[in-house]
């Protein structure tokens, strides 16, 4: 009955209650809500610096050289002597296509029909009448597309040129089958061009210009600049290729401006305290480094700077970029 008691009591007993404080649960919350956020954050921030390093595009820095250059097509005007045959027949040249020749030199041979002969042909020798180059491109402009001849309202119509004539097996009395060009003589570039083209190329009168024919880069000064109806140029040449003489029809860029140096774009600049700027790598880290402007054209600047030198390291778009970190 005793034991019995014992139990009951037992178990009736109430039992004893933790009480944990407001104030004290509220403090661990918010400090697990500031750990799992500062995590976060720095797991977000690491995040985006390994996706931004994968995206930097770094460059070694290289003297270069940019062009404010637009495309023409022109007209070659030369000082051209045409030779033409004095009886119908065949012309055989013992003188290659573009060949030196001094005045009377044999350029071929003519074969032309002769009734008196026994074999009913005879032969004539084709002599230069003066030194230059000897040219087998025949175009039917060598007496009017000469420098003596420059009248800019009678130049034909671009599309009405052959550039590429060939010389005829068989010609007739009188007709041009060569022409020896002077060699020595200046050539004349005549191109249209637009009216906002004209305007640049005008403010390039005095300095000069350049012609940049296939892999030719050709000093050249502006004659003439017409402003008419349809705007044209008048160019002069006075050291260029062989290769050019043999041309009536030519397509080239006009160079109006040059940049030669060390070279990058203006997107790369990182301005730091009002002074312009390169990021570059230096032992593995990202160090932004002053640099000086020198010149702009087409989106490139040319720098300088006591930090820079060919070969370095730049990154080319640094909004990817953050000074100080370490780049693997």
């Amino acid at each position: 009955m005793t034991e019995n008691f014992s139990y009951e009591e037992r178990q009736r007993r109430p039992r004893k209650k933790r009480v944990v404080k407001k104030g004290r649960l509220l403090f661990f919350g918010l400090l697990f809500a500031t750990v799992l956020l500062c995590s976060l954050w720095y797991l977000v921030l690491g995040i985006k610096t390994l996706i931004f390093h994968q995206l930097l595009e770094i460059q070694d820095l290289q003297s270069s050289v940019v062009r404010q250059e637009f495309s023409i097509q022109g007209v070659l005007i030369k000082q051209e002597y045409p030779i033409s045959l004095p009886l119908k027949g065949s012309m055989k040249f013992t003188v290659s296509d573009g060949e030196r020749v001094k005045a009377g030199t044999q350029l071929g041979i003519l074969s032309a029909s002769d009734l008196e002969s026994a074999s009913g042909a005879k032969t004539y020798t084709v002599k230069s009448t003066t030194s230059g180059m000897l040219c087998t491109h025949v175009d039917g402009f060598e007496n009017i597309l000469i420098p003596g001849n420059i009248d800019i309202v009678q130049i034909p119509s671009l599309d009405k040129i052959n550039s590429n004539g060939v010389p005829p097996t068989v010609v007739e009395k009188g007709q041009v089958v060569a022409k020896v060009i002077d060699n020595l003589a200046p050539i004349y570039v005549y191109g249209h061009v637009t009216k906002e083209q004209l305007s640049k190329i005008e403010a390039k009168k005095d300095s000069g210009v350049k012609v940049h024919w296939q892999q030719h880069l050709l000093e050249a000064k502006v004659d003439k600049l017409i402003s008419n109806e349809q705007p044209g140029m008048l160019l002069i040449l006075k050291n260029y290729p062989d290769e050019i003489m043999h041309q009536r029809k030519i397509d080239f860029q006009l160079v109006i401006g040059e940049l030669e140096g060390l070279l990058v774009d203006e997107a790369s600049l990182v301005s730091k305290d009002n002074s312009p700027g390169l990021y570059i790598l230096w032992k593995g880290l990202i160090r932004w480094v002053p640099v000086e402007i020198t010149n702009r054209m087409a989106g490139k600047v040319q720098i300088t700077g006591q930090d820079l030198q060919p070969g370095i390291r730049y990154i080319l778009n640094p909004e990817y970029a953050r000074e100080g970190d370490r780049i693997q």
